[in-house]
């Protein structure tokens, strides 16, 4: 998915009684506690292996929603190879005790800002099909289907079929971007010809 301008972000709305900082030492077992179960399995040697050791990955660009010492939230902001412009919304998670709670809008937005401020002009991001809430929050977020593959055009449409929605006169806040942008790849979903297709970035 790609959110092709970060000029026009909404602001970060912390929740009451939380607070939102980043990666400092100490922080692995609890990342790698938060990420296990949202995406994949995780340790302190594994998590310091796989992401403080990747170059695009720096203790900025890391950021957690804790409260009273526990981890409720993570987004990470990876920088990608030269000459790309974009940044990489990386590895979100939400504990899940605390989903529904619009908290990974919260992270991936401290993240998108953070993107914007070191001078990145668009975010890039990349998901599973099966993730229809996650879905449903960067579409909320401004991000819209990216088409790199052949079969992603019938891919997205059934995601977009399957994506859940309020009932009609009970849209929240950022429900009408939702809609606004499932309806607008609804459209264009028609099957690229392989010459139209966006080459990957590297990294």
């Amino acid at each position: 998915m790609r959110r092709e301008s970060l000029e026009d972000l909404p602001k970060v709305a912390v929740p009451k009684g939380l607070a939102l900082r980043t990666f400092r030492r100490g922080d692995e077992t609890g990342w790698a506690g938060l990420m296990t179960g949202a995406i994949g399995n995780w340790d302190e040697e594994s998590t310091g292996r796989q992401f403080l050791g990747d170059p695009g990955v720096t203790a900025d660009g890391i950021f957690f929603l804790v409260s009273g010492g526990k981890y409720l939230a993570t987004a990470t902001d990876k920088r990608l190879p030269a000459p790309n412009a974009a940044g990489y919304l990386h590895m979100v998670a939400v504990a899940s005790q605390h989903r529904g709670r619009r908290l990974g809008r919260c992270i991936s937005l401290a993240a998108l800002h953070h993107m914007r401020l070191r001078g990145c002009q668009e975010a890039i991001l990349d998901t599973d099909d099966y993730r229809l809430p996650a879905i449903r929050t960067y579409l909320g977020l401004g991000f819209l289907p990216d088409i790199l593959e052949a079969d992603h055009p019938e891919r997205w449409r059934r995601i977009l079929a399957e994506l859940p929605m309020p009932p009609a006169g009970r849209l929240g806040p950022t429900d009408g971007a939702v809609a606004e942008g499932a309806a607008a790849y609804n459209g264009l979903l028609n099957g690229p010809s392989k010459d139209s297709l966006r080459p990957r970035p590297p990294g």
